[in-house]
């Protein structure tokens, strides 16, 4: 009986340490997605100031000869 009983035990840990593992995955895996979300974003936003800051200092060059 109590073997019985250790077994079930056993395989009842087994089985909710697997399902924690799987939803920690899951939120390891969404907050993965969401900080590249966050940084494409952001390297967006570097790369669109940096077209801007050229443009300008090119503008700034013509403007001077003029």
């Amino acid at each position: 009986m109590f073997f019985q009983s250790y077994c079930e035990s056993a395989q009842g840990l087994s089985t909710r340490r697997k399902h924690y593992q799987k939803r920690r995955l899951e939120l390891l895996l969404y907050l993965r997605d969401n900080f590249e979300r966050k940084l494409a974003s952001v390297n967006a936003s570097i790369n669109k100031l940096e077209e801007q800051i050229q443009r300008d200092d090119t503008n700034q060059v013509v403007n001077s000869d003029q």
